[in-house]
């Protein structure tokens, strides 16, 4: 999904490739942070069910996990909601469409989204990409052992959630977000400095 942030898995040989593909269909556990429209505190843990094309178009089976870690209500106008998605199935923009099928769509999400509620998180709050990522990827592969990798959450996105009603919940729910906060922070500091010394330059 060419829209979602976080952790990516690649191999340099065909081996190894075959290895991954294997693990990725049979015992990967994927952990997903979705931003999405809405009051979804009614989901703490959900399993959807419910088959879906695939990217050649062919009907298969799809089982997504969901629990809402931090909403704020509808009354509000940042009224959304973070959720913790772990996909059973790998298949094509299937957290995307399980969570527009439950009427919490992703925020920045063109495709499966609401172009109307996007536009006004555009403009009130600077979010312009998706508001999916792949926080977590563990893998058992053949020959190799286990693989756990964590990735931060981008700094364009989370610091849209620092400014949210519901960011000291989803601290207490994911301790690491402060963490990601601060690094995140940090690399903005850098970058803003960066672009004032290349403007003071020119």
């Amino acid at each position: 999904d060419g829209g979602t942030s976080g952790c990516l898995v690649f191999a340099f040989d065909s081996p190894m490739c075959a290895l991954l593909q294997s693990s990725m269909r049979d015992s990967a556990r994927k952990v997903y942070l979705a931003h999405v429209r809405g009051d979804a505190s009614w989901i703490c843990d959900k399993v959807v069910d419910r088959a879906i094309k695939d990217d050649k178009g062919i009907v298969r089976t799809a089982l997504t996990r969901f629990r809402c870690v931090a909403s704020c209500d509808d009354d509000l106008p940042e009224r959304s909601s973070l959720i913790v998605a772990e996909p059973s199935t790998g298949r094509y923009h299937q957290i995307r469409k399980h969570l527009n099928g439950l009427a919490h769509p992703i925020l920045g999400d063109s495709k499966h989204g609401d172009s109307r509620v996007n536009r006004w998180w555009r403009a009130e709050r600077g979010m312009r990409h998706l508001g999916l990522h792949c926080a977590e990827l563990h893998l058992d592969i053949e020959g190799v052992g286990q693989i756990d990798v964590r990735c931060p959450v981008r700094a364009d996105l989370i610091s849209v959630w620092c400014e949210l009603p519901w960011w000291e919940e989803a601290c207490a729910a994911l301790p690491q977000l402060r963490a990601d906060a601060d690094m995140a922070a940090s690399d903005l500091a850098l970058e803003a400095a960066a672009q004032d010394h290349s403007e003071r330059a020119a």
